[in-house]
This record gives structure tokens, sequence and C-alpha cells, in this order.
């Protein structure tokens, strides 16, 4: 089955999900290897997927930047056209010194532009602390996490219920809070790419 037929069987079959079977135990290495080729499985047809989605969705996004392409051509052209039509306006007094003027659809006209400002930030800081402008000059303070955390212990700590982050010489650094997992982390690694039985 193709990728477009899967994706197709999804969409129509989206409402009816079926469980898996509860009563399914893995109870030894025999099922175990073919837990673990189902999930071989299962990541390639992840895999497939993503890339199938991907095209298309890169296929859509050329369509997209066509269709505003040609969009575009049109609203420039129109533009054009309508901006002239309004300097002939404005010329002949029909705009009566407006700098825009109402037709049924919409409205045309001009708008005074704003200087555009380009600004280097480095140097405009040392201008500003040059000329005693510091207090226009903002700083944003964090801490320097990953180096902290280098000097940092998490312990135990059963007065307070929990973990707690200490420096190194012992002292509680009380704006550290931890939150220690609620059991480890269960992982899957299948090697290549078994087959599904």
């Amino acid at each position: 089955m193709s990728v477009v037929e899967d994706y197709i069987r999804f969409v129509e079959e989206q409402e009816h999900v079926t469980e898996f079977d509860q009563g399914f135990v893995i109870d030894d290495d025999r099922k175990a290897e073919w837990a673990l080729k189902k999930i071989a499985f299962a990541e390639r047809r992840i895999k497939e997927r993503k890339e199938f989605v991907q095209s298309e969705i890169e296929r859509l996004q050329q369509f997209l930047e066509a269709e505003i392409a040609q969009q575009q051509r049109t609203i420039d052209f129109m533009t054009a056209h309508l901006e002239a039509y309004f300097r002939r306006l404005d010329e002949a007094g029909a705009t009566a010194g407006k700098k825009s003027y109402r037709l049924p659809t919409g409205i045309i006209g001009k708008r005074t532009r704003q200087a555009q400002i380009d600004k280097d930030d480095a140097v405009l800081v040392e201008w500003l602390k040059e000329h005693g402008l510091t207090r226009l000059v903002k700083v944003k303070e964090s801490p320097d996490w990953a180096e902290f955390k280098k000097r940092l212990q998490i312990l135990a700590d059963e007065a307070r219920g929990g973990y707690v982050a200490v420096t190194l010489d012992g002292e509680i650094v009380d704006a550290v809070r931890v939150v220690a997992p609620e059991r480890d982390e269960f992982y899957v690694k299948v090697d290549g790419g078994g087959e599904a039985s």
C-alpha cells in the first residue's frame, strides 16, 4: 500500500481507532524480539510518513508561492494604474487637495512617508555612554546557568521532603528548585530495521 493510500485510509478511518488488546503481555524473549521488530517497523513507517508529508508541504509551498507571485503581479499592475489615475485626478483638482479619493469599493490615495531609521546598536550604545546618557542604555542581567550548574550538587533533603541544590561549599541555593523525576525513564532502541512478523 502506498503512502497516499495509507493517508486516505487514515482519513476515512479516523473515527474508528482500534486499541491494542489489553490482555497482551510480553513474557519471553521471542515476544520481546517480535515487539522490537514491530517498533522498528513502526519507526520506519513514521519516517516514510514524515518524508511524504514534508514533500507535500514543499510542493504546496511552491504552489502557494507561484499563486502569490501571480496575484501580486495583478495587484502591482492595478496599483500602478490606480496611482496614475489618482495623480490625474489630483492634477485636475478633483481631489480638492485631499490625500485620498473614495470609490464605492475602496479608497485610493497617498501618504506621507516617514524617514526610515537605520541604527547600529553597538555604536549607538557607545555614543550614549560618551554623552552621559547611560540611563538610555538597557542592561539585561541573567545568570550564567551553564557555568553555575557546574558548581552545584543535587542532594536529598529529608527535612524539606525532596531535593535541594547546594553549592560546592555546602550552601543551599533557595533560588533553584529541584524537581525530581517520578521514576526512571524507560527507553527502547532498535538496531537496524527489523520487519514486523
